[in-house]
């Protein structure tokens, strides 16, 4: 299956919130020995020096399925303030919620821009995120952050769950 996605969800006005909201987050604490974890988000981050990532996808997604995890990709890059934004409020109540029982695979396409079409996915936007299958292929055409009104948890957390929906497909 081949995935094409537009550069289309990252622009102007969420860019220029996401930078808004960067600069109003305040600090975190240095962590304690009792600290809770980093994230409530079960998260994996993908590094092309490890691999080819058609290799690293389906080796991602086989062990989130073995894990009882739905198998999310998820694309994004450093410079694109809506994926900013998400990563930065990804510890959330409502994205936490959202993505309970979803393993998120995210990969920068900037990093792997010369395997994602071996790998069965074409990028136009970002952020995207997609089910995968056991073998790391895309099972559906996912979801892009232009569904989102705005940068607010309340807006990203529905089209986040609309996800899980097709964990039945596995």
């Amino acid at each position: 299956m081949s995935l094409i996605l537009l550069l289309t969800a990252c622009s102007g006005m969420l860019d220029a919130s996401a930078v808004a909201l960067e600069a109003e987050t305040p600090a975190a604490p240095a962590p304690t020995a009792s600290a809770a974890p980093a994230s409530a988000v079960d998260w994996v981050t993908l590094d092309k020096k490890a691999g080819e990532l058609d290799v690293q996808l389906a080796t991602q997604a086989s062990q989130a399925i073995a894990d009882g995890k739905l198998p999310v990709a998820y694309l994004g890059a450093r410079w694109c303030g809506p994926c900013k934004a998400f990563k930065m409020q990804k510890d959330d109540p409502a994205i936490v919620e959202a993505l309970d029982g979803v393993r998120i695979i995210e990969l920068d396409v900037d990093q792997f821009m010369t395997g994602l079409e071996p790998a069965g996915v074409q990028v136009v936007a970002i952020p995207h995120w997609f089910v995968l299958d056991a073998q790391g292929d895309p099972i559906n055409t996912g979801m892009s952050g232009d569904k989102w009104t705005d940068l607010s948890p309340a807006s990203m957390a529905p089209s986040l769950a609309s996800l899980k929906p097709h964990e039945t497909a596995l």
